[in-house]
């Protein structure tokens, strides 16, 4: 099956992807005290953080999705191309492609999207994070957080029943293996392209450890929800 064509890029265009690569290039060129120096203008910056709290909030995860190129992450970050820390990454086979995204990451809750998600409010305009898993299929988990206004989802391997993926993303038969040039063929590639039309928006997966390193990040602490059982909640989602 061939791997769709469609275009998922709100506001980004050929200038923005010019400004992202030479902000790439010179971060590349600093030192740490440097780097340190950019993030706090960013912290401090007006023009960057006005108004937009989900983008400069100290406690904030912020992930970019950018297709072909894994994602990268940071916190308390008013840009994680130019602050954040890669990782690999591989796009559902019907995933739009050609996309970038950036927004602040979120947990989905449930963490397995296996009931209805309970902070829609929350996730509205966000790249949302869910596990892998919990008896839930992965279209399922996507179209229940697309509708709740997630801009992205982002699957974390916590898979138990099949052992998982590897590092290099062998996934056994249900997901399929990533092939050398990572592109020509996404997870999930047996599934059939009808089923996933009524995604629009892009679905990348990550190694369970990768994961765990963003959700260690993110500051979260065991719950209970009444209905739900235990669940992962961040500090925010807390007050």
């Amino acid at each position: 099956a061939s791997r769709r064509g469609a275009d998922f890029r709100p506001g980004f265009g050929p200038r923005h992807e010019l400004e992202a690569f030479e902000a790439r290039q010179r971060l590349a060129q600093m030192n740490d005290a440097e780097r340190e120096a950019a993030r706090l203008r960013h912290l401090a910056s007006d023009e960057a953080c006005a108004g937009q709290a989900n983008y400069c909030g100290r406690t904030a995860v912020r992930v970019s999705l950018f297709y072909g190129e894994g994602l990268t992450f940071c916190k308390g970050c008013a840009d994680p191309h130019e602050m954040g820390s890669h990782m690999d990454t591989w796009e559902a086979h019907y995933s739009p492609i050609r996309f970038h995204v950036a927004a602040r990451a979120v947990l989905a809750i449930p963490n397995f999207a296996e009931k209805r998600v309970l902070n829609s409010e929350q996730l509205a305009g966000r790249i949302a994070v869910v596990f892998r898993g919990g008896g839930v299929a992965i279209l399922e988990k996507v179209l229940k957080l697309q509708e709740a206004g997630a801009v992205a989802t982002l699957l974390v391997d916590f898979e138990e029943t099949d052992g998982g993926c590897t590092r290099d993303f062998d996934c056994g038969p249900r997901l399929g293996r990533r092939p050398a040039d990572h592109h020509s063929l996404g997870f999930a590639a047996a599934d059939r392209l009808s089923d996933w039309r009524a995604v629009h928006i892009p679905v990348v997966l990550v190694h369970s450890s990768d994961g765990q390193r963003l959700i260690d990040l993110m500051e979260t602490k065991k719950v209970r929800v009444p209905g739900v059982g235990e669940v992962l909640m961040t500090k925010d989602e807390l007050k």
